[in-house]
């Protein structure tokens, strides 16, 4: 399941499985690079100049991916182990790399179905859904994610409410669109995307 366009550049493969690769990496230290990557692949399109740039954040990736695979039960709990992979397969979606936005999509379902409270699942699923306007059966879903982020302490609120304005955005609710701009904006006049909203909500109160 793709559901953007995919860009000009030529598809990367997904690693191959590694039965005997060994992770010198622990959960937290991939979690930590995969974090140190979000400037770049945390949306879409990537932030990457040129393709030597994007062979050096694809190595980087992918030995990401290498290591979560051979992460062992006795060393990360299964909540842990699908989230990080969850995460890293949806960065893999974003460098436009082969079966990342399907293996994304079904971690992190099964993440979800297992841990419905899951802060980073649920944050991995709004992101990889609201990375361009999303199927018609994905609005709920997203909602639904944002509704249990709102009881989440462990990143900012204006993240949460941010988000939300795509969400409405993106289900043609204009009203909707611009109570939820009013609300960021009230609560977050110096947010990082105060002045995207204002302009925005010029455009819709037109």
């Amino acid at each position: 399941m793709d559901h953007r366009t995919r860009s000009q550049r030529v598809p990367l493969a997904m690693p191959e499985p590694e039965p005997g690769h060994t992770s010198a990496r622990s959960a937290d230290q991939i979690e930590a690079d995969a974090d140190a990557l979000d400037p770049v692949l945390g949306h879409w399109p990537p932030q990457i100049a040129d393709e030597a740039e994007r062979s050096q954040v694809y190595a980087r990736w992918r030995s990401l991916v290498l290591d979560a695979r051979a992460l062992k039960p006795e060393a990360v709990t299964e909540q842990r182990r699908l989230e990080i992979l969850g995460e890293v397969y949806r960065q893999g979606h974003n460098l436009d790399v082969d079966d990342a936005a399907e293996l994304a999509d079904r971690t992190l379902q099964e993440c979800l179905g297992l841990y419905p409270h899951s802060a980073r699942c649920n944050w991995s699923l709004v992101y990889f859904d609201l990375s361009v306007a999303p199927a018609s059966d994905r609005l709920d879903e997203i909602e639904s994610s944002l509704r249990t982020l709102r009881t989440d302490r462990s990143r900012a609120e204006r993240a949460v409410e941010a988000e939300t304005v795509l969400l409405r955005l993106f289900q043609g609710d204009r009203k909707g669109a611009v109570a939820q701009i009013d609300n960021y904006l009230t609560e977050f006049p110096d947010g990082q995307n105060a002045e995207t909203f204002r302009d925005v909500r010029r455009k819709l109160s037109r």
